[in-house]
């Protein structure tokens, strides 16, 4: 074994261990790739509780939060619940971790909670603030203009003067009033695996409690699921739907004058993927009489079946091959190496939408090329390589590849002479 502590970026490459034996060596390649340490995302800006600007009509309003996360954060902006796009009016840009909202000329509907989403695959967080547009009174100024001659003019100027932005003191019990939501929860449809979010506004004084059911069971705070309030805006946040979360949803509102409640419904539809291998089998090189194990992920919905193969010969467990499965990781292990085990291994993998790569056969005047330590085959989905080592007049001929697949079959042909 060959352990590398305190990984960093400069380890990522090829290593390579040669052994050293009194009949010749072999030597095995392995490739490092060093990833980046994932983080979820998470705001360095200082969190202000029920941050909130008052900005009167007509003029602009710039925000901007600082956001760090690896994988880099998605972010995406809200008002009232509702995705915010890049307009002519609304300006979304971002410089390094620094992301930014700008909007031109704010109109009365401009008004209402703002949040910031950020998310990556670890996951997500938010920063929300209210905003509110003033209107304007209009007084008008008469300016009285004197000329060098004696004559006079009046000129008028209107002033813009914002009205006082609307006092952020608890009210009284007498202007309390039931919890509300502004909308209805609406219903949900989404696919298994992906992200999906119950969002509604609501209104209430005092500030009501959230709380929310699934099929009229609480839902703990945990991994799977993220819930927000800001005191205007509620989410409830699936990281990942599974098929089990299908259900009716109800957001629960209490305060001290009441309880209100909304329901809705989430449908989660099972995700459908033709197969795919990850990572491609890679070329292992042993020793006769010892034992080999050809690993590959195998992933696809529904669960594919997955068949052995070397060459074209389809492979069973029986005394020497072993056939094993944990989760999506299938491994082939062959016991007791004989030279006519050297050659081409293919695995595939089949489901209802389809099935992985193909099956290669290399045939020398018609016949089936025999594989051992001179010669060798190699496929890794794209290139397709016959390896002949130390040629000899033999080895001249017609050689043929042929690929197979679901679909059909296809040949290449080409001549070899040996002088």
């Amino acid at each position: 074994s060959l352990i590398v502590e305190n990984v960093c970026g400069e380890d990522a490459g090829t290593y390579r261990c040669v052994v050293h034996t009194p009949a010749g060596q072999t030597t095995i390649r392995g490739e490092l790739h060093i990833k980046e340490k994932q983080q979820a995302p998470l705001f360095l800006d200082e969190k202000v509780s029920q941050e909130k600007f008052s900005l009167p009509q007509g003029q602009e309003m710039n925000k901007s939060f600082t956001v760090t996360g690896s994988p880099t954060p998605h972010i995406t902006w809200y008002k009232d619940g509702e995705p915010l796009d890049d307009t002519r009016r609304i300006d979304i840009r971002s410089r390094g971790n620094v992301y930014y909202l700008g909007i031109l000329n704010l109109k009365p509907e401009d008004a209402g909670t703002y949040t910031c989403e950020a998310g990556n695959r670890i996951g997500a967080a938010y920063r929300s603030f209210e905003v509110d547009v003033t209107a304007t009174l209009k007084r008008a100024e008469h300016v009285l203009l004197l000329s060098g001659r004696g004559s006079a003019m009046f000129m008028t100027t209107l002033l813009h003067i914002p009205l006082p932005f609307l006092s952020t003191v608890p009210k009284p019990k007498d202007k309390w009033s039931l919890p509300a939501f502004s909308s209805k929860l609406r219903p949900l449809e989404t696919l298994e695996g992906e992200e999906t979010k119950f969002v509604v506004n609501v209104s209430g004084e005092p500030i009501p409690t959230v709380e929310w059911f699934k099929d009229d069971t609480p839902i703990k705070h945990e991994d799977r699921f993220r819930t927000y309030f800001d005191g205007r805006v509620c989410m409830l946040v699936f990281r990942k739907t599974g098929l089990d979360d299908q259900g009716i949803y109800k957001c629960v509102l209490r305060n001290d004058v009441g309880t209100v409640s909304s329901s809705a419904n989430l449908i989660v539809s099972k995700k459908s993927a033709s197969p795919q291998v990850v990572p491609k089998i890679k070329f292992v090189d042993s020793f006769e009489c010892s034992e080999a194990r050809l690993e590959a992920h195998v992933a696809g919905v529904p669960r594919p079946t997955v068949e052995w193969f070397l060459g074209s010969a389809k492979l069973c467990d029986g005394e020497r091959y072993r056939l094993e499965q944990t989760d999506n990781l299938y491994t082939l292990v062959i016991s007791n190496l004989h030279m006519e085990d050297t050659g081409p291994y293919k695995i595939i993998a089949t489901n209802e939408h389809g099935s992985t790569g193909s099956v290669v056969e290399w045939f020398k005047n018609d016949k089936p090329v025999k594989h051992d330590h001179l010669v060798r085959s190699y496929f890794d989905g794209k290139v397709i390589r016959l390896i002949v080592r130390r040629t000899t007049l033999e080895d001249a001929g017609l050689y043929r590849c042929t690929i197979l697949n679901d679909l059909g079959t296809a040949s290449s042909m080409a001549d070899l002479s040996v002088n």
